[in-house]
This record gives structure tokens, sequence and C-alpha cells, in this order.
């Protein structure tokens, strides 16, 4: 029994974080047979006569002697690691076994394009929450995988910033560093919520970007997002708003840092991506949705953009 076991050691000491003080408590157990499971399941127990306590316990497992007690304590220190795995309160008795495939926790970089761009703060706050819980819930995902996961994801954010020509280096403060530094000792809550102050302030970054641009550039990207797949030119954009179409070019090197062909070539190779995964269409069908009529063109292009061609990615994000 548990309970059963005596008390011969403990410790407390306040550690600080972003998001407020927390006192961390070290006891030490003895006991003649100890189930480190039962152990688990008893204090799980335990904590149900206190609904309101945010706590999380991580447990070492039994050593022979003193001499390796800290074994155990170095032990109990990395499983506290999983915190960023599993979410709320947790007791953590015991390391997930085998790794998650390698595409459980790759970064959608299309969908958060999409979002940033022309999506709101509510969309991309619930898809957050809902690629955290995803990612967590891999069998045998490690802490190390879930900061892989936050860097990546933080890359996409800032490439994203820069091609829409929004400059990156001030972008990050000062404690968005410290908490990449000391992501190893927070929790999946302070975790999800770092990434929803990141998107929030891309996506200003963003409209805010959107509301300094030059009207007539402003009209151009978004009869690109909206034309896409017709036969779009800068020219016929040109004559339709009754500007000159060399003035309009430079104007849209100079507001975003690419040319009229990159946009259009970038929203069409979205779109299709998009209708790859979402869609069982044949390739050439696809390619002559997003505005492509030569198949081999778009294979070319798309290879260049995702690094495989059109029908691979299906394969390996499906």
């Amino acid at each position: 029994n548990p309970s059963d076991a005596g008390l011969v050691g403990s410790g407390h000491f306040q550690s600080t974080t972003l998001t407020g003080q927390f006192q961390t408590t070290v006891l030490i157990l003895s006991a003649d047979s100890l189930d480190i499971a039962c152990l688990g399941t008893w204090l799980e127990r335990a904590f149900l006569a206190w609904p309101n306590l945010q706590y999380s316990v991580a447990l070492g497992e039994p050593v022979p002697g003193y001499q390796r007690l800290h074994d155990s304590y170095f032990q109990a220190l990395r499983r506290m690691q999983f915190r960023l795995v599993l979410p709320g309160n947790a007791i953590i008795w015991e390391d997930p076994a085998g790794p998650p495939p390698e595409a459980a926790f790759r970064v959608d970089d299309e969908r958060w394009t999409n979002l940033l761009m022309h999506g709101s703060q509510q969309e991309t706050g619930a898809y957050i929450d809902e690629e955290v819980a995803r990612v967590c819930r891999q069998p045998g995902i490690s802490p190390s995988q879930i900061r892989a996961f936050t860097l990546g994801t933080l890359h996409t954010i800032l490439n994203t910033l820069r091609s829409a020509g929004i400059p990156v280096e001030h972008f990050l403060r000062t404690e968005d560093n410290d908490f990449l530094l000391l992501l190893q000792a927070r929790s999946r809550s302070e975790l999800v919520g770092w990434l929803k102050s990141i998107a929030e302030r891309a996506i200003r970054s963003v409209q805010n970007r959107a509301d300094a641009m030059n009207p007539l550039v402003r009209r151009t990207l978004a009869a690109i997002e909206t034309h896409y797949a017709t036969p779009i030119s800068l020219k016929s954009l040109a004559v339709q708003f009754n500007a000159n179409a060399a003035y309009l070019g430079q104007l849209l090197i100079r507001e975003t840092g690419e040319p009229f062909s990159s946009h259009l070539n970038a929203c069409r190779l979205r779109k299709a991506a998009e209708l790859i995964l979402a869609t069982d269409q044949e390739i050439s069908e696809v390619a002559e949705h997003t505005g492509y009529l030569n198949l081999g063109y778009f294979s070319n292009l798309f290879k260049e953009r995702y690094g495989v061609y059109p029908s691979r990615y299906r394969r390996m994000n499906r």
C-alpha cells in the first residue's frame, strides 16, 4: 500500500517563470516494497480531493539505497519535462515507448500562410489548439520533439512575414527568446499561449502592412487571390485598373519585394497544394483548375516550391 511508505526527506523552493511563481516540492519516500505505477495511481486518486489545485507530479524509479538517490531524482526531473506533452494536471511515472513517425509533427506551411495572410486571430488560435493537441496525442512524443515542432512553427511564421515583405529582425521580443531558451521547463498550456501571442502579433503585422500598402498594389494582390485560375496577367490588370503596366510592376516590387509572376505562382501553387490534399482530383485536373495548362511546367514549379512532385506530395501528406 503506497500509504505505508514513510516520508524521510523533503525540500521546497520557488521558481519564477514568465507567467508567475511556482512552488516545487521534492519528496523522498522509503518503503520495503513500492510499485511506482501503484503509487502513481494512488496519487491520482488522492489529488481528486483538490479539484482546483494546479499541479504536476513526476516520479523517479525506486533505487536500492541513498547512494543511488540522485538517479531517481534526475529521472523525475527528466520526466517532468513531459508537462509539455500532457494537458493540465498530470502525474508522470513512466516514459513513453517508441517515437512517433516524423510526419506526425510536421508543420503545415501552407495552412499557416493562409491563416496569417487571410485568416482571423480566432481561426488561428483554434488551429494552434488543434495542432498542439494532435501532436501531443502521438504515442511516444517527447519534449524534444515538442520543442522542434514549436521552433518549426516559429520558422514558418517568420518565413511567411518575410514573404509578405515584413522585416522580422525585431519581431521577436526579449521574452520570446527567453521562452525558447527555457522551453524545457514550460507546460503545455503556456506553450499554447505563447504560440497564440506570436501568431496574433504576426497577423497584426500583416494587417498593418496591408493598411499601409498602396491601394493599387492591394487591388492587384486581391485580384490574384480571386482570379488565379484564369489567364490573368499584369498587363490585363493594368488595363482594368487604368494604370501603366510597367509602373504597376515596379510598384508591386517596391511594395512587396516580389514581381507579379512570383505572387501569381505562389497563389496558384498554394491553391494546388490544398486541392491535392483535400480532393482526389487527378494532378492534371488540379493543374488546370489552378491556371496551369502545361502539366510538366506545373509539376516542375511545384517541385521547386515543395521539394517533391505533386503525386509524391499527396502520398507523403495524406
